[in-house]
């Protein structure tokens, strides 16, 4: 059935306040994007740089206390800075109450695996074990972050994961940091490289950020 002429006239003009109000809103939110670059084959610490920033989660082996020195390895959290902008550092946030922490404290020397598949969208039709499906070790001292350098240092661990702040005083958290020894990188087929600390830290990730506008539904 047609509508009334008086019934296309209020649909009209609801129309035209919805689209008033539309242009009219103000965003409520600023977001930033931020797109990091892969590194091409052959540039090792840049790569090496970029695995890590781009994660902020891996595999962290010990030596155990409750299996009595032999290895274990436990998924730990950990930091090299806010998203786009990366130090390189890697800090962690551990207590006694679990395996790793309690491990370094009485020996600090561990080695934390990265692979490049656990960056969303990469390695897509690529087994995690082929070599251009780049892997990362890096092998150190996990060490407590010293009590001048605490401030620095939560706010590179805590600009990605912020629910740190919340986690209970009583568990005994304490910030450490890995002091990189070695660090061996797969990323193509032929072998490993090896990397020094220097060698490392002269890597650099490149990112653009971008900001987008959120708006009220």
């Amino acid at each position: 059935m047609a509508l009334s002429r008086a019934a296309l006239q209020v649909v009209g003009l609801l129309l035209l306040l919805k689209l008033s109000n539309a242009s009219d809103r103000q965003p409520f939110a600023t977001v930033q994007q931020v797109a990091c670059e892969r590194p091409r084959y052959l540039e090792h610490a840049k790569m090496a740089r970029y695995v890590v920033h781009m994660n902020s989660w891996g595999s962290v082996a010990s030596s155990s206390v409750h299996l009595r020195g032999h290895p274990f390895a436990a998924v730990e959290s950990y930091s090299d800075g806010a998203l786009g902008d990366s130090t390189g550092r890697l800090l962690f946030f551990l207590t006694s109450l679990d395996a790793t922490g309690a491990d370094v404290e009485v020996n600090g020397n561990v080695t934390l695996s990265l692979a490049e598949v656990q960056i969303p969208g990469s390695c897509q039709g690529t087994d995690p074990e082929d070599p251009t499906c780049a892997k990362l070790s890096i092998s150190g001292q996990m060490l407590p972050v010293p009590q001048d350098k605490l401030k620095e240092a939560q706010n590179i661990l805590f600009s990605r994961h912020p629910v740190m702040r919340t986690w209970p005083v009583g568990h005994h958290f304490v910030l450490y940091e890995l002091q990189i020894s070695t660090i061996r990188l797969l990323d193509f087929y032929g072998g490993a490289a090896d990397l020094t600390p220097q060698e490392y830290f002269a890597g650099h990730v490149l990112c653009k950020v971008a900001a987008s506008q959120q708006f009220e539904s």
